[in-house]
């Protein structure tokens, strides 16, 4: 670093360089443009191999997305056809049961709103009301149900849970 100040001065002064001078210059500067080109690179070589592996990871974690995804849709098919079968022997016990669709409005993040439905079955246990969304696609599952006419109570899914297990029936 020293030596290319002592030239950036050589050549900044407007004194006349010996050619013997010129050339030790040419040289330091050639020397030090082959060492910066090989630190670009093997710098090149490993960012590439770094983005190589991370191609790699987010290609294996694409495919995990997608496995996790179709496990996803399965397990909300399933949960929903048990709380169809579920509302079905509600109905038969004559207890509450219905379907309700709702809508709401949330805001956008632009300062606009985007109203949004939401289909429910709501069952009324003696331990008290639970609520479950379901996507249009499953409707077919509820579509025996009457409509729910009362107010759906906001509640998180383990006070949901807690009703279902303790539901209070008498056989």
């Amino acid at each position: 670093m020293l030596q290319l100040q002592e030239i950036k001065s050589r050549v900044a002064s407007s004194e006349a360089q010996s050619a013997e001078i010129l050339k030790e210059d040419r040289a330091q500067l050639l020397a030090e443009v082959e060492r910066l080109l090989q630190f670009v690179e093997t710098f090149s070589s490993r960012v590439s191999a770094q983005l190589d592996v991370l191609e790699k990871d987010m290609v294996a974690l694409d495919q995990d997305n997608q496995r996790l995804r179709k496990n996803c849709r399965s397990s909300d098919f399933e949960r929903d056809a048990c709380i169809g079968l579920i509302s079905k022997m509600a109905l038969a016990l004559n207890l509450p049961v219905g379907t309700q669709r709702t809508e709401s409005v949330e805001s956008d993040g632009n300062g606009g709103e985007v109203r949004r439905f939401q289909n429910q079955v709501v069952l009324d246990l003696p331990s008290g009301q639970v609520a479950w969304e379901y996507l249009d696609s499953e409707g077919h599952l509820f579509e025996s149900l009457p409509t729910y006419t009362q107010a759906i109570e906001t509640q998180s899914i383990q006070d949901t849970y807690i009703k279902v297990m303790n539901p209070n029936l008498d056989f």
